[in-house]
């Protein structure tokens, strides 16, 4: 939000109302990190794609989030949760590169940082551990993100 911003002109004082910047962000991004290797997901480079979901209704609140950059099979993230809005809330879903079939280490949250409108911005973050399933194996991961809310 912005607040009121009065100048001067030549034709005497002129009050401008609220005042929006200019050159705000438009850009999509999922930054992550699988045990200590860093990956970066964005709409401004050509072949990656990231796609979301969310529902507010009255009955059930989500959130589903998804990234990949198109050609490179194993490089890819997504989750879900049942959080749509400003909190914390538990991570219920995470598929990471080639880790498809993998088991949450709880309890692994997602912070919801920002939730806007329609159109707007979600941004949050997560930092956990997930578990193989065919090999008992354990991965960190973590990330950051920003995505737009349909």
């Amino acid at each position: 939000s912005s607040s009121a911003w009065t100048g001067s002109a030549s034709t005497g004082t002129i009050n401008t109302g609220p005042v929006s910047p200019c050159g705000t962000s438009t850009v999509r991004f999922i930054n992550y990190s699988l045990d200590g290797s860093n990956y970066s997901i964005t709409s401004s480079t050509p072949g990656d794609s990231i796609r979301t979901f969310t529902s507010g209704g009255t009955n059930q609140n989500f959130l589903s989030v998804s990234g990949f950059k198109v050609n490179q099979t194993n490089l890819k993230i997504s989750f879900f949760t049942q959080g749509a809005a400003v909190g914390t809330f538990p991570l219920q879903y995470l598929t990471v590169n080639q880790y498809d079939s993998v088991s949450l280490i709880t309890p692994f949250n997602i912070n919801i940082t920002s939730y806007g409108a329609v159109g707007q911005f979600i941004e949050g973050n997560f930092t956990g551990q997930v578990r193989e399933i065919l090999t008992n194996n354990l991965h960190n991961v973590s990330a950051t993100f920003r995505v737009r809310r349909n």
